[in-house]
């Protein structure tokens, strides 16, 4: 993510003629007709997705989230600059003081509203001058210490409440949320969608059909396809900018060793390299001697141990690699 914008700050602002009265959707669509497309433009709005409004980006490259009840889209883009791996390449679009103050501290560019819209209405009216290209691999940010290991645990409910990570009540990074599918050896790595909830709930029955449905809508799952069959899915997570987790990986019993499970995290690789994530985290109880074996042989490191977690007779490994 190099542009991370407040919403309805913007939204308020006096808009150019060009963009005329327009909403979520149509800043999304303005954003990526400008020389912010192509960066990672991540939208903040406040509250929940508005009676007919857009619950996500229309458009590939421009992600919107909301803060989701009782948090302001202020705090969600102030912790989202705090979190930033790279706040130096970071730019935040609003007038309010206090995100402002929050960028300089890091370092990162603040533009005033007024400012970013004279620019979109620039290249509305005379084309998209870009700021620069998506990098195919971005400087690894380093290891994670104590505190975003805590981080790391709080956002999944294992160390008291869970944190008010960026974006928690909101949509993640979906990096494969517009993807086309591909093609891999026998398999084809596809998003998810709606009508393979059933085949996901039977490769991962902890999770009802229901529940499989709302994170295939999210975007948050691949899966691959094997002539219409749905033989093994991946679902993932945002932790914080720049970080993503591998939260489930299951393929069919029949169609094991087939080198599919590799498969779906190749892809998923991909897409984090091209959105710029430098981080993908993972975990396996240590007694699972198989599972922990997988993710050496596809290249993760351990990267520490989780102890005492609620229901689990032994810890977790906790694992982390470099897309």
């Amino acid at each position: 993510m190099r542009l991370l914008v407040d919403c309805y700050n913007v939204l308020r602002a006096d808009l150019p003629p060009q963009m005329g009265r327009t909403d979520e959707a149509g800043l999304c669509r303005a954003v990526a007709r400008s020389r912010w497309a192509q960066v990672g433009v991540r939208i903040v709005a406040d509250g929940v997705v508005k009676p007919m409004g857009a619950r996500v980006s229309p458009v590939p490259g421009v992600e919107l989230v909301y803060s989701g009840p009782g948090r302001s889209a202020d705090a969600v883009i102030i912790e989202a600059v705090r979190r930033h791996p790279q706040p130096r390449r970071l730019t935040v679009v609003s007038s309010d003081r206090e995100i402002r103050d929050a960028a300089r501290r890091r370092r990162a560019r603040d533009l005033p509203s007024d400012t970013f819209l004279q620019q979109l209405d620039r290249d509305l009216r005379h084309g998209v001058r870009r700021t620069g290209r998506p990098t195919a691999k971005r400087a690894d940010a380093g290891p994670l210490g104590p505190e975003e290991v805590a981080d790391w645990l709080d956002a999944f409910g294992v160390a008291g409440p869970p944190a008010p990570a960026a974006g928690r009540a909101a949509e993640p990074v979906r990096p494969d949320a517009t993807a086309a599918a591909t093609l891999f050896g026998s398999v084809t790595v596809r998003p998810g969608r709606a009508a393979d909830a059933d085949a996901a709930h039977r490769l991962a029955p902890d999770t009802a059909a229901a529940g499989w449905r709302a994170e295939l809508a999210g975007g948050r799952v691949r899966v691959a396809d094997a002539g219409g069959e749905v033989v093994g899915l991946l679902r993932h997570v945002e932790l914080w900018p720049g970080v993503c987790f591998l939260s489930q990986i299951s393929v069919a019993p029949e169609h094991r060793r087939r080198g599919h499970g590799r498969t779906l995290l190749g892809s998923l690789r991909a897409e984090l390299r091209a959105a710029g994530v430098g981080q993908l985290l993972s975990s396996a109880p240590a007694d699972a001697a198989g599972a922990v074996a997988w993710h050496r042989r596809c290249g993760f490191g351990r990267h520490g141990r989780i102890d005492r977690l609620p229901g689990r007779s032994a810890a977790d490994v906790l694992f982390r690699l470099a897309p």
